[in-house]
């Protein structure tokens, strides 16, 4: 079959295969060309509007991934194309993407389901410890919270951290962001924000020592290297 058929999904999984048949379409199925290595780019030839397409295509994805909830139906679905010799790198780096959207988002269920007085002490805790001073795994109060849940939360408050404080996000986009990618509502977001605002010099301190530390090993490596 040229496109796939829609019988066998609903919701936002067949959003997503209603835009890929669009795009398969107007890309005359070969989408191949507009995979190198890890990442799309454009090649010297493409219809004037496939960006527009691309581009709607990739923002109903990040919208709508999380709704899939049987991915290997998901991935057979693409195998059924008659062109799929085609499209197989375009198909392959479109599955790589749609498991680094969807993980996050499945990591961070506990945290949505969690009553807001249990998420306000827990932040309170990974911000004061993980993140201001990050006193390591081992040092982890577990009358806290459960240790692999406190990392995960690290990360995604890490996360959040270097919108504001690196990429000098507004609160208002890193509020969104967020929500975008791990579910989360604006109330426990704000509690992340209301930290942050209270320590932002503090923060930009540390993360500055942290990114000279990283630049240290990285030179520490390729020193490393040239000596061998």
């Amino acid at each position: 079959m040229k496109s796939i058929s829609l019988e066998s999904f609903q919701g936002g999984t067949k959003k997503i295969i209603e835009e890929f048949n669009l795009l398969l379409e107007k890309s005359d199925y070969n989408l191949n060309p507009f995979v190198i290595g890890d990442t799309l780019q454009m090649p010297e030839k493409y219809p004037n509007d496939f960006p527009v397409v691309l581009r709607n295509f990739l923002e109903i994805v990040r919208d709508e991934a999380k709704e899939i909830t049987d991915m290997e139906s998901f991935e057979v679905a693409f195998q059924a194309l008659d062109d799929y010799d085609n499209n197989n790198k375009f198909i392959k780096w479109l599955l790589r993407y749609i498991i680094v959207l969807v993980e996050p988002f499945r990591d961070a269920a506990f945290l949505r389901e969690m009553p807001n007085e249990t998420f306000q002490k827990m932040a309170d805790y990974c911000f004061a410890n993980l993140i201001i001073r990050n006193s390591g795994k081992k040092s982890i109060d577990t009358s806290i919270g459960d240790i692999q849940q406190l990392i995960i939360l690290r990360k995604i408050m890490f996360r959040f951290v270097e919108m504001v404080i690196v990429n000098n996000f507004s609160y208002e986009r890193a509020f969104y962001s967020i929500k975008r990618m791990f579910g989360l509502e604006q109330e426990k977001i704000q509690i992340w924000g209301d930290l942050v605002k209270a320590n932002e010099e503090k923060l930009w301190r540390v993360m500055m020592m942290q990114k000279l530390a990283d630049m240290e090993e990285k030179l520490d490596f390729i020193l490393e290297q040239i000596e061998k």
